[in-house]
């Protein structure tokens, strides 16, 4: 995958082979933020938009409330996001945002699907490569309330993805879950706290990493990228 993303935003790669025959066949049709939002809505592939979708009413905040839902473009959808996690969207587009048909396709739509589902910027976090002497519509968008789309960006002409992945990294950590609520107040006795991680091994938490307040347990540190369980014993 590595591979295949480093050579897609190669423009030398792309100039030495089908840039030409690229730019023969520009439409003006940009959807990286409609694709972003079936991504989430885990719709399934179907073909371009029709040319009659141009005409289509423009989905609004009160259509999702009204309707339940954006209507998708086909039946089939796999849910797959789980419940209650952090969820980060990376938008990597070498253009600015010209999507022309109404379907969904506007930057408002796309942020009112991770509303329903996230908070922006707390629990859902937005983050682009852009070509950011372009990508103006992206960078200028703004929400009711004056917040932009994106939690972090930086131009995708970059010779070294590296601090910006890892500026990716440190911004996302900030939001990482550490608070857990429990089903019963803690009475002060004994505590232990467990970690397994997604190859089964555990670690047992020391007791300055963690303390446990009426219902809810604090880690007093960063959990490790491949934690799948948090598991407690405690008195009440």
């Amino acid at each position: 995958y590595e591979t295949v993303f480093t050579t897609s935003i190669n423009q030398q790669k792309l100039k030495d082979s089908h840039i030409d025959h690229v730019l023969q066949q520009f439409s003006g049709n940009e959807q990286a933020i409609y694709g972003a939002l079936r991504g989430l809505r885990g719709d399934c592939i179907v073909s371009r938009a029709s040319a009659n979708q141009a005409n289509a009413t423009p989905v609004t905040l009160s259509h999702y409330n009204s309707r339940g839902g954006y209507a998708s473009l086909c039946q089939k959808k796999e849910k797959w996001l789980r419940d209650g996690s952090m969820l980060a969207v990376l938008l990597v587009t070498d253009e600015d945002h010209q999507c022309p048909h109404h379907h969904g396709c506007k930057i408002t739509d796309f942020y009112f699907y991770l509303q329903s589902i996230r908070i922006p910027h707390a629990t859902g976090r937005v983050y682009g490569l852009l070509n950011e002497r372009q990508s103006q519509k992206f960078l200028n968008w703004q929400d009711g309330n004056g917040k932009s789309l994106f939690d972090y960006h930086e131009s995708i002409a970059s010779t070294d993805y590296s601090k910006i992945l890892g500026e990716i990294s440190q911004n996302i950590a900030t939001a990482l879950q550490n608070t857990f609520t429990l089903k019963h107040h803690y009475d002060g006795g004994n505590t232990g706290v467990m970690i397994t991680d997604t190859d089964g091994n555990t670690q047992t938490l020391t007791q300055d990493q963690f303390s446990v307040a009426g219902n809810t347990l604090t880690i007093n540190m960063t959990l490790p990228a491949n934690t799948a369980k948090v598991s407690i014993t405690y008195t009440y």
